[in-house]
């Protein structure tokens, strides 16, 4: 067969498939789009929505931690294990960050109550949709799924997360400690102690769109240290810095693997 034969068929594949993409795939974006809403976590129904969040990291003072952290509206303990796909198909090109799908499913037990609860979660870009933030999709999960993840994953994160609502708002800060090793959130909660814990902790702010820096109040407590990440002209060695906290401290050695 020629080669120009072949470039033939190539393109007209190419074409029917660009064709498909902008006849079919393309109007469910836009579908999708106008239903949008920003992403909260605890709303496990299935919808897609954007995550709008601001990050920071922190190291605490270890005389004030307990005493500072004990304030908080709701104490949660979180262990949750994923996977990442970062060849997603796509015919817009985009770079692979903004291409990686994560699926994760997470157990949250109450540190007040003992309540448990699992919840699977896809946070990812879409083909053709060109933004910063990712979208974000959560449905309830069960235990059995919980652990064929845990059983799978090579890492994931097990943390206690501590959320401060902010007076005047609808919004809260959320912080994250994280344990040393995933099998200590496994223990009874009275077992729990300080030194199970590492000292960074990850700050989380969950905004609506309409947001900016300027609009970020102050912290429910001093912090021994933040590093920041905001800015587009964040140095290269903070970025360097950053990754090697979650290298650290936040990403947790999966136990149950060899």
């Amino acid at each position: 067969m020629k080669i120009g034969h072949l470039l033939q068929q190539e393109q007209a594949r190419r074409d029917a498939r660009t064709h498909l993409f902008n006849e079919g795939f393309r109007p469910t974006i836009a579908r999708l789009m106008s239903m949008m809403q920003p992403a909260c976590e605890g709303l496990a129904d299935g919808q897609a929505r954007h995550e709008f969040e601001l990050v920071w990291y922190a190291e605490l003072f270890p005389e004030k931690t307990e005493e500072w952290l004990s304030r908080a509206a709701v104490i949660e303990d979180q262990v949750q294990w994923s996977f990442r796909a970062p060849d997603v198909h796509n015919h817009e090109k985009i770079p692979t960050k903004e291409k990686t799908l994560q699926v994760r499913v997470r157990r949250t037990r109450s540190v007040g109550t003992g309540l448990i609860e699992y919840v699977l979660t896809g946070k990812g870009r879409m083909a053709g949709v060109k933004t910063t933030t990712p979208f974000e999709v959560e449905l309830t999960a069960t235990e059995s799924m919980f652990m064929l993840f845990a059983m799978a994953a090579e890492n994931g994160m097990a943390k206690r997360r501590y959320t401060f609502p902010i007076p005047g708002t609808q919004l809260s800060w959320e912080i994250d400690r994280f344990f040393k090793n995933a099998l200590a959130a496994e223990l009874p909660v009275d077992q729990i102690t300080s030194d199970h814990f590492h000292p960074w902790v990850k700050i989380d702010l969950e905004h609506p769109a309409e947001f900016s820096l300027s609009d970020v109040p102050t912290f429910p407590f001093p912090f021994k240290e933040v590093v920041d990440e905001q800015s587009p002209d964040t140095p290269l060695e903070t970025k360097l810095r950053i990754r090697q906290m979650y290298t650290d401290y936040f990403l947790a050695k999966n136990p149950y693997r060899d």
